[in-house]
């Protein structure tokens, strides 16, 4: 295949490695078995069916393998898929891993650095103690350099946790010219500790996915455990700062639906909860774009309409795609 997921149109044939996020067996209106699988690799996802020989093919892989197929694009309903028609395992040492998973696009030492440079900023030295003290953990920092923001939302990548939190810090920074009374170290605080239980809720050995603890406690109580422990260890922390910050730290998803235990009640949190909501919703938006996720049956004329986007169940339209 020499065209990236992003080009593929349909009628194109493709051949290539890709790694198996998802497989599900399903039976037709006809009664007919048939697989659906979602293909990967670090330029995107592609929806893949498998029609001919399910019994035989699916015997063949499980999800997480690596798969090397052969096929032809087909659009079904505005979104593109692959008509597979076979299939070969292929061993995980024969594969180059950092063709599967992304990366961002931004030096992670540099963002680092960055990140140090932010710390230094915070004037309120209980604040700054303690994101020193996350900082200057070393286990703590190897995984969060290198953890994605999310499994399927946004900056879902490695390093994508990172770039998340600079990207939340620099709207803090922006909006709190305009709201002065909100207090600024507490906020930008928030910002870099509100994902902190990414970094144990999050794997990406293969792929990006859940780890056990992920699944069954979650980033916001894991992130609140880790804030309490490391509080615990500085000499003086204020109870009531604690429980302002901690406040952020479990209220941030903003509904009790999307999880969070309560919902933000100061205004620290609640600036941080939107800011946070609307930093992860346009880097959605833009990568429906920029991954290529344009709807299948407008690529000859462009339109600059999506597919159906199930996180913001509607179609989206961009004009800079439009005729080009």
């Amino acid at each position: 295949m020499k065209m990236g997921i992003p080009e593929l149109k349909d009628g194109d044939s493709i051949e290539g490695i890709f790694l198996v996020r998802s497989k599900q067996v399903s039976t037709s209106r006809t009664g007919n078995l048939f697989i659906t699988i979602t293909l990967a690799n670090k330029n995107g996802e592609l929806d893949g069916k498998i029609w001919d020989e399910p019994d035989e093919m699916g015997k063949r892989f499980n999800k997480d393998d690596f798969i090397k197929i052969r096929g032809r694009i087909t659009s079904y309903q505005g979104a593109r898929q692959v008509n597979i028609k076979s299939l070969e395992r292929v061993e995980d040492d024969m594969v180059d891993i950092s063709l599967f998973i992304p990366a961002s696009k931004r030096d992670i030492e540099e963002m680092v650095s960055e990140l140090r440079s932010e710390i230094d900023r915070i004037k309120n030295p209980h604040l700054k103690g303690l994101l020193k003290a996350f900082s200057d953990d070393p286990e703590f920092m190897a995984l969060f350099k290198k953890a994605p923001a999310a499994k399927g939302v946004h900056h879902v990548y490695i390093g994508g946790l990172l770039e998340h939190t600079l990207e939340l810090i620099m709207l803090c920074r922006d909006i709190i010219r305009h709201y002065p009374d909100a207090d600024a170290d507490l906020l930008v605080t928030g910002a870099i500790l509100h994902d902190a239980g990414k970094v144990y809720e999050l794997g990406y050995k293969k792929s990006i996915d859940y780890t056990d603890e992920g699944r069954l406690i979650g980033h916001i109580l894991l992130g609140f455990r880790l804030v309490e422990e490391k509080i615990r260890m500085l000499e003086g922390f204020p109870k009531d700062l604690a429980m302002l910050l901690e406040h952020i730290i479990i209220s941030h998803q903003g509904r009790y639906e999307w999880g969070s235990p309560k919902r933000p009640k100061t205004l620290e949190a609640l600036i941080l909860h939107y800011l946070d909501e609307m930093n992860a919703k346009i880097k959605s938006f833009k990568e429906t774009f920029e991954k290529g996720k344009i709807d299948a049956e407008n690529t000859e004329d462009q339109t600059g309409w999506s597919s159906y986007n199930r996180i913001f169940e509607r179609f989206l339209y961009n004009r800079r795609y439009r005729g080009k």
